[in-house]
Parts: C-alpha cells; sequence; structure tokens
C-alpha cells in the first residue's frame, strides 16, 4: 500500500476522534502527514487531550485548540438552546458559571434541567419552571452523563450500558443475543436511545450498527455497571461471536481477545490474544501485535502453572519479540527473549530453546554484543544437531550469518547462510517462504563484501521474486534493504537507490522502523556515490538519532561512517574526520572487523585532503585497511585501498608505486565489473603511463 497524494488537486481529508484509533490507522496516518510538504492537502484532525502524536515539530502543522467558549458565544448557544424568556437570565448565568463555557457540558446540562422538568416548553423557547434556587447544575460532564443514564427508563439503561460492554461501535445481532430481551423491546429501547441522541445508527450494511455519540458517554455508561456485571457481560459476548460468526472467526479475533481478557476467562483470552498478535504480524501491524501479545503473557499469569502455559508463555514471548525488533526495540524485547528461555528451560523443550536461542543471537547482533551473538547462535546450533531438528539448525545458521557478517568473517557468513538456503530449498523443508526471503538476501550481502557478485545479484532476484510473491511488506522491505547493499558495494548506484528509496517508503508506511535505521544510513550511502550528499547529511544524521533512541547500537560504524563520506563530499571536512574515528573506534569496540576496515579506508580518504601527503597518515590509513581486507577476502574494498593508493601516489608524484597499484585496482575493478570507479581508475593509470613515457 502507498500513499501517492496529487500535488495539483486540493483536498481536504478529515480524520476524526483520533483518541480512538488503532495501530494500523496510525501508521497510514502518520505516513500521511510526512506526506503532507509535498501535496496540496489539508488534513484536519480531531483529537482528546490524551492522544499524543509526534508531529509537533512539522512545519506543517498548527494546533487549534478547542478552548471554552468565549462569554458571547455562550450567550448564542444557550439563546439557541433555550430562547429570550427572561425567566432565563439567571439559568443561563449558572449554567455559563458551572460549565466554564464546556459546550458538551452546556448541550447536556441543558437536557439534564429538561428531563429534571427545571425547564419546560420547546427548543428555543423554554422557560424556567422553577425558583433558581431550587436548580441544580452537576459539577462535572460526567456527572451529568451519568445523571442521565439513571434517569433512563430501565429497559433503556440495560440496553446502553450493555451496548458500552460491547464496546464503541454496536453491530445489532451481537446487541440483539447479548440483551435477551423481545426483539419489540429491543427496538423500543433503541428508538428511545436514538431520540436522546446517547446512540445514533451507524451503518446498515453489511449490518445494522450502532455507534455512541461521544466518547465520555460510552466511558460512563460502562463505568455505571458494576464490575462483576460487566465481566459476565464480556464473557457472554465471546460466546455470542463464537456462536453468530462460527465460520468466520478471524474477522473477530480482535474483539474475542479482548472480550474474554476483559471477562476474565484466561484460556481464551491468551488463545485469542495469541492469534490476534500473529494476524497482526501477518498484516504488518507491529504494534497491534505488541499489545495482542502482552495481553496473552498477561492472560497466562492468571493460569495455574502447566506444562501448556509455560509453552504459550515461551512461544508468545518469542512472538512478542519479533513485533518488538520489527518496532526497534530490541533492548526489551531481549527481556522477552529471556523470560521465554527460562520458561523453554524448565519445560526441558530442546527444539523449543534452541529457537529461542537464534533468537536471542539476533537480539545480541542488534546490540552490537557480537561474542554473545555466536554463543548463542553456535549453542542453538548444537541443540538442533544434537536432536538432528533441521529447522533449528537452519534458524541458527540464519542468525549466525548475522553474527558472522557484523564481525568481518564473510566466508563463514557465506557458509552459514548457504547452509541455511539449502535447507530450505530441500525435500520436506517446512518453513514459510518468508525465510527464504531472509536467508537469500543475507547471503547476498556477504557474496557482495568478498567481490561475488554474479552470485549476490542471483540471490537478491530469487529473494525479491519470492518476497513480491508472498507480498507481505517486511519482505518486500528487507529483500529490497539487502539487495541495495550488495548493488551499492558493486557501485550499481541508480539501481541501489531505487531498491533502497523502495524499502524506506515500506518502512515509513507500515512503521518497520528498526529496519529503516540501517535502510537510512545505506541510501545515505548511495546518494553520496551520485554526487547528492546533501540529501545524505540528513537522512544519515536522522537514522543515528534513531538508533540511539531505540537502543538499537548495532552497526552504528556503518552508519557513522556513511555520515562521514558524505561531509566528506560537502567538504565538512572537520566533521568527516570526527565522524570517521567515530565509526573506526566502535567497530574496533565491538569486534566489527569488517566495518574496521571500511571505516579505516574512510580515515584514509579525510587524511588525503586534510594532511600533507608527506606526512604519511593516508598511506597508514590505506595500508591498514588493505591488510584487514586483504584478511578478510573482502576484494571490493581490497580495489578501493589501490585506487585510492594509486592516487595518492600519483599526486606524490611516487610513479613507480602509483602505477602498481593503479593497474591491481583496474585489473580488480573489471573483474568484479565494479564500473562505476573503472574509467577512474584507467584514467589514472593512462596518466601515470604518459608520465613514465613523457620521462
Amino acid at each position: 500500500m502507498f500513499l501517492r497524494l496529487s500535488r495539483a488537486q486540493p483536498l481536504l481529508l478529515v480524520f476524526e476522534d483520533l483518541h480512538w484509533i488503532d495501530a494500523e490507522t496510525q501508521t497510514l496516518l502518520d505516513e500521511l502527514v510526512e506526506s503532507l510538504p509535498t501535496a496540496r492537502i489539508v488534513l484536519l484532525v480531531t483529537y482528546r487531550p490524551e492522544y499524543v502524536h509526534r508531529w509537533g515539530n512539522k512545519s506543517s502543522y498548527t494546533q487549534i485548540r478547542i478552548d471554552s467558549l468565549l462569554a458571547t458565544s455562550v450567550d448564542e448557544l444557550l439563546t439557541t438552546m433555550l430562547g429570550s424568556d427572561p425567566s432565563l437570565t439567571s439559568v443561563k448565568k449558572l449554567l455559563s458559571t458551572r460549565t466554564e463555557g464546556n459546550p458538551l457540558f452546556l448541550e447536556e446540562s441543558v437536557r439534564d434541567l429538561v428531563e429534571h422538568g427545571a425547564l419546560i416548553g420547546v427548543q428555543g423557547e423554554r422557560q424556567l419552571a422553577h425558583a433558581i434556587e431550587t436548580v441544580r447544575v452537576p459539577v462535572t460532564i460526567q456527572a451529568v452523563l451519568a445523571a442521565r443514564i439513571d434517569r433512563l427508563p430501565s429497559m433503556a439503561k440495560q440496553i446502553l450500558q450493555t451496548a458500552a460492554v460491547i464496546g464503541r461501535d454496536v453491530p445489532h445481532t451481537l446487541l440483539q443475543v447479548i440483551a435477551d430481551v423481545p426483539p419489540a423491546d429491543l427496538q423500543s429501547a433503541l428508538a428511545y436511545l436514538r431520540g436522546a441522541e446517547l446512540l445514533y445508527e451507524a451503518s446498515v450494511f453489511p449490518e445494522l450498527e450502532y455507534t455512541f455519540k461521544h466518547a465520555l458517554t460510552h466511558d460512563v455508561a460502562y463505568d455505571s455497571l458494576l464490575l462483576d456485571r460487566r465481566r459476565a457481560l464480556h464473557g457472554q459476548i465471546v460466546a455470542a461471536i463464537e456462536r453468530l460468526y462460527a465460520d468466520r472467526l478471524v474477522e473477530h479475533v480482535e474483539q474475542l481477545a479482548y472480550h474474554a481478557f476483559r471477562g476474565e476467562r484466561w484460556e481464551e483470552a491468551t488463545m485469542y490474544s495469541q492469534w490476534a498478535g500473529q494476524e497482526a504480524i501477518a498484516r504488518a501491524a507491529y504494534r497491534a501485535a505488541v499489545g495482542h501479545f502482552e495481553q496473552a503473557l498477561e492472560a497466562l499469569r492468571h493460569l495455574p502453572e502447566s506444562r501448556a502455559s509455560r509453552e504459550a508463555a515461551a512461544d508468545s514471548g518469542v512472538r512478542l519479540y519479533e513485533a518488538l525488533q520489527t518496532l526497534g526495540e530490541i533492548p526489551r524485547g531481549r527481556e522477552c527473549l529471556r523470560e521465554a528461555q527460562a520458561s523453554a528451560e524448565t519445560l526441558g523443550d530442546a527444539p523449543r530453546l534452541g529457537r529461542i536461542l537464534a533468537d536471542i543471537s539476533n537480539a545480541f547482533y542488534c546490540l552490537a554484543e557480537h561474542e554473545l551473538a555466536l554463543e548463542a547462535g553456535m549453542r542453538a546450533l548444537a541443540i538442533g544437531e544434537a536432536a538432528q531438528n533441521q529447522s533449528v539448525m537452519a534458524l541458527a545458521r540464519h542468525h549466525l550469518a548475522h553474527a558472522f557478517r557484523s564481525r568481518g568473517d564473510y566466508r563463514r557468513a557465506v557458509d552459514a547462510a548457504t547452509g541455511t538456503v539449502g535447507f530450505l530449498r530441500g525435500e520436506g523443508a517446512d518453513f514459510p517462504d518468508r525465510y527464504i526471503v531472509a536467508a537469500r538476501a543475507e547471503l547476498a550481502v556477504s557474496l557482495a563484501e568478498l567481490g561475488r557478485f554474479q552470485e549476490a545479484i542471483a540471490n537478491v532476484e530469487e529473494a525479491r521474486r519470492v518476497a513480491e510473491a508472498i507480498d507481505h511488506p517486511w519482505q518486500v522491505a528487507f529483500a529490497a534493504t539487502q539487495g541495495g547493499t550488495a548493488l551499492l558495494l558493486h557501485g550499481s548506484v541508480s539501481e541501489a537507490i531505487a531498491s533502497l528509496e523502495h524499502s524506506l517508503e515500506l518502512c515509513k508506511i507500515f512503521d518497520l522502523r528498526g529496519m529503516s535505521i540501517g535502510t537510512a544510513a545505506r541510501l545515505g550511502e548511495a546518494y553520496t556515490l551520485a554526487g547528492r550528499a546533501g540529501e545524505a547529511l540528513p537522512l544519515v544524521g536522522e537514522s543515528i538519532v534513531r538508533a540511539s533512541e531505540f537502543g538499537r547500537i548495532g552497526e552504528s560504524s556503518l552508519r557513522f561512517a556513511a555520515l562521514g563520506a558524505a561531509e566528506l563530499a560537502t567538504n565538512e571536512l572537520d566533521k568527516a574526520a570526527e565522524h570517521a574515528k567515530h565509526a573506526l573506534d566502535f567497530a574496533v569496540q565491538h569486534g566489527e572487523r569488517g566495518y574496521e576496515a571500511w571505516a579505516l579506508r574512510l580515515c584514509g580518504e579525510i587524511s588525503a585532503c586534510t594532511h600533507s601527503i608527506d606526512d604519511g597518515a593516508a598511506e597508514e590509513q590505506y595500508r591498514r585497511a588493505l591488510a584487514s581486507a586483504k584478511e578478510l577476502e573482502m576484494r571490493p574494498l581490497q580495489a578501493h585501498c589501490h585506487l585510492g593508493l594509486g592516487k595518492l601516489y600519483h599526486c606524490a608524484n611516487r610513479l613507480d608505486e602509483a602505477r602498481a597499484e593503479l593497474a591491481t585496482a583496474v585489473a580488480m575493478l573489471r573483474e568484479m565489473g565494479m564500473s562505476l570507479w573503472l574509467p577512474e581508475a584507467e584514467q589514472r593509470l593512462a596518466q601515470v603511463v604518459a608520465s613514465f613515457a613523457s620521462a
């Protein structure tokens, strides 16, 4: 799903009552807000004070507080509702003072006085029926609504309270079952409530549905029920939904989870909350999934300890981690996995423990704790091998591939990822296609670091093909990010930009915050290579800030290096040197040897611009980067280092050394098809050769 807003056609969009918004609509709204600066559109939203958003710093955002009415407006409203009879002067003053100009409070207070008989006549022609001293106006709007509800006829009050337990939106069919009154009595009560403007008819298709006039009306009606009665009604609603919609429960699973939990039907609450969470993940609604799995875990705490409850706790913790990881909340997710691990160890369930340890490896990778990531991954692999459980072995290898790549051990990363791909393609493999996407996309990046671009691109294309067939946002975005990274290393800049932009757009739409951090940094690198460093700077800078906010510090060296490269391209040399050193220090501290080598090469480029050639700083950094690149078999980086040294020696008139380095660079770039940098290398080599000829 993509939002494409026209720049030509002006448009007004209205979103009301955001305090009731669900997670998926919130994600859509956030993306719409991001699109506003490029479209002729006015977006009007309304919400109560408790609603929180992230738009406050947007230049396109203006908040208009709906404060209490001015005195003149209060007079106008009261005159419209009451009229101009002289007897009303004192009651108007009382209402204005007591309600402090709140229009809803005014409206409901007038209704309350009419129902009490203190005011007589029709709207606009009211008269005071009692002495002003006997008129009582409740001190809060909640008190007014509670009094109105309390005075309803018995049947109407029962129906309103039952509707409040069902929710803000009330399907007629469900209400009829729960109310358990004759149809004629139900229709009479609903007609009364509509006339009193407590309920409205919201829709008639695909089924008749009612809604509450105001959130406060719903809240007060709900709170007016005794706790035991509310609990019983929630339980009845679960049974009714199961009966009415038995052939399509998946459409109502969120309501089932909600009512089962509030009805304290803990086994059903656990089951339906887990189901709702799985459905939310399937449609990329990760924030909603977090709520459902947290609710499942809370429900489990109310159940007696048993093997089944411990299994459910472990599985819910794993799925909760999956949602939190996607949202970028890794530290919190790791705690969920630790609890799941404890449950699995108590059970003595080796395969379940192996799968959890594989996920723990992934969490440590995201937190740049690579030794712990390897330890957890190897332990998961050992469990899988001991049990001859192929799925556990495949999952362990997949996450080990991340850990090996982060440490610069690309050969072992390729071996691990290849083993995963081999199993997933094997006969009898029961893993979903999404694992094929992740395994192939991960394999592509390590292959690219080794300069095996043909294999890398083949895996990228296969990952994309499967992801597009699945049509799941996370899979498509991950394939696009990793594919864009491989293309970037190859120097296919326009293709890399298209792929990374596509991924970042999906990340914004579906709130894939964890992935967006790395994607934005890689896109910044691509923009810099394309001569668009001005666009790269804010993009990479924001990714660094967000990574810090979420505690997702893994691969920070890549982000700081991307920022330093953009600053080098914009001639901000002091900043570039600072961020390149930051990238280098982080990589050294966390044992990220491959990223350390790339950071050293960036330091060499910066030193070549800021230091005298004779002081040897740039040469030393290039040489160190080259030595690491050779040890780690990073052939693209080797080519870059040879090119950098060749340029450095050419400028220093060290022609023999320049010719040797440039010739090596040209040969390697040609062999790997890295055509973006080849013309410069060939031109430099030609200039050096010409210098020899002229000498």
